[in-house]
């Protein structure tokens, strides 16, 4: 009865060993899963500041990149602008026709002759009376 009582022992032993065995496995899982669900979060929240930073070095970039360029069209622009009214006014010229500035100085001189008629025909009405 020694040898089943010893046996019946030894199985206690081995099934108390087992249960903390599994116990002890099913802690470890939990802990685990605390572990991973807290680092998770931190790493997540790293992440998403990281992300942060690196927007806001994405949204520099893209402004100054669209200032560079702005700056780049409206420069071409305003040489195109030149390039084209140099070709414009030559084109004019050789054509026979006047300029801005000869358009000015004739009606410059036309108002200058027009104030000379105006002063000698009131002479030649005072000497007419």
């Amino acid at each position: 009865m020694m040898m089943v009582r010893q046996f019946e022992d030894m199985a206690m032993k081995l099934s108390d060993d087992a249960r903390n065995a599994s116990r002890q496995l099913w802690l470890a899982g939990l802990g685990a899963t605390a572990v991973v669900g807290d680092t998770s979060k931190a790493l997540f929240g790293m992440l998403v500041e990281e992300g942060r930073k690196y927007q806001k070095h994405e949204l520099t970039l893209v402004d100054e990149l669209v200032q560079k360029t702005t700056d780049k069209m409206r420069a071409t622009g305003e040489t195109v602008e030149n390039k084209v009214q140099a070709t414009t006014k030559v084109a004019l010229n050789r054509l026979g026709m006047p300029s801005r500035k000869d358009v000015a100085e004739l009606t410059k001189r036309l108002e200058q002759l027009t104030a000379k008629v105006d002063t000698m025909s009131k002479k030649e009405l005072v000497h007419a009376n």
